[in-house]
């Protein structure tokens, strides 16, 4: 038996959605295969303005209008109906995942989906959505839609982001995100181009005659996951793209005035074994200029006939081995960041945005009405 799976990532910038997503989600690599996706997940970070994301204010509308763009260009690829099987919002993230047919919607016998704010005192302005599959008893597919610590300097914060991730989603039957067959993590995971700032002309060059290889070297994310620090037992495809961020909005050009380019989109995929899935093609769209981001997509083929070995008593603890321990925390800790997250939220709104003005107009005339005619 086999999945294909198609995995897509863009961080919106805070922006809505302008251009057609055929040519993201459906690139010409994917379309010289023959088969059509069976199960399509998409992950969007800033996906609503803040601190509205933070005030869940116009989330549905947001994502309504993100789902009605990516049914769209599912049926101009495909010419077939998809069933949306979950919509999840997280403040500023949002996953969607969809499937072909009603054959495989009925082979899902649950999803369970978990929530993880990794901003400061827990709160959600970064974090992820993370969505299991139970696909006919059989197999269990992991999604988890990302959105990591910003700032070239903050790489050992995003480590433990991802640590923090691992540590704290744990699943009602106590399984980790490493007991799955398999887990995609993707999103805006922020790790920057590791280079001194006189370097940087160099590094321009490089970027502009296509030089990637190169410059990988020297890839934030690729040196932490060499040293362990961070995605024990994940893998990437080949990187034959330009840096994703950061571009001058509406443009191809790289803004580098401020900040060094780097592949801060990612996807990436664990398995425990690792051979039973396929990269076909793994990709990002340079002609997507709504956002100072590049959308990225990734199309994967799972093979599960020979997964029986995921039933006896020899199967690998990885989440152990990485010397991962279970948060005991961890209740508490999303408590406290679903309440710092909306006093953020109310702070912002409160003070740096354009309903100051209202709210300070409004509460004058109250008071002046209060004081003429009580």
């Amino acid at each position: 038996m086999s999945l294909t799976v198609l995995v897509g990532t863009y961080n919106l910038n805070q922006r809505l959605l302008e251009k057609d997503l055929t040519t993201w989600l459906f690139s010409p690599t994917s379309q010289s295969l023959p088969e059509k996706p069976d199960i399509i997940a998409i992950g969007f970070q800033e996906f609503n303005e803040y601190p509205n994301a933070f005030l869940n204010i116009n989330n549905k509308n947001r994502i309504k209008y993100c789902e009605e763009m990516i049914e769209k260009a599912i049926l101009n690829y495909t010419n077939e109906q998809y069933f949306k099987i979950r919509s999840s919002i997280f403040n500023g993230l949002a996953l969607v995942i969809y499937v072909r047919n009603e054959e495989i919607k009925n082979e899902i016998k649950s999803i369970e989906v978990e929530q993880v704010g990794v901003g400061p005192i827990w709160a959600g302005n970064k974090g992820a959505i993370v969505a299991r599959l139970n696909i006919n008893d059989t197999i269990s597919v992991c999604f988890i839609c990302a959105h990591l610590a910003p700032h070239s300097h903050n790489v050992v914060e995003r480590n433990k982001n991802f640590k923090s991730i691992i540590e704290r989603v744990i699943f009602i039957d106590k399984s980790t995100i490493y007991d799955n067959d398999y887990v995609f993590l993707f999103g805006d995971l922020n790790y920057r181009i590791e280079i001194k700032a006189e370097k940087k002309e160099h590094l321009m060059n490089l970027l502009n005659t296509n030089e990637y290889q190169t410059v990988i070297e020297y890839d934030q994310l690729n040196i932490e996951k060499r040293k362990g620090q961070a995605f024990n037992g994940f893998q990437e495809g080949e990187i034959k793209f330009p840096p994703t961020y950061k571009y001058y909005v509406g443009s191809t050009e790289f803004n580098s005035s401020k900040r060094i380019p780097g592949w801060c989109d990612r996807i990436l995929y664990f398995s425990s074994r690792i051979e039973s899935i396929k990269l076909n093609h793994y990709t990002s769209n340079n002609d997507y200029i709504t956002s100072d981001h590049k959308p990225v997509s990734a199309l994967f083929t799972i093979n599960y006939e020979s997964l029986d070995y995921y039933n006896n008593n020899n199967k690998i603890n990885f989440f152990t081995n990485y010397n991962f321990k279970i948060d005991k925390w961890r209740f508490m800790k999303k408590v406290v960041g679903n309440f710092v997250i909306k006093i953020f939220g109310s702070l912002w709104m409160l003070f740096w945005t354009k309903w100051t003005k209202i709210i300070v107009a409004s509460t004058g005339i109250f008071i002046g009405w209060y004081f003429i005619y009580s």
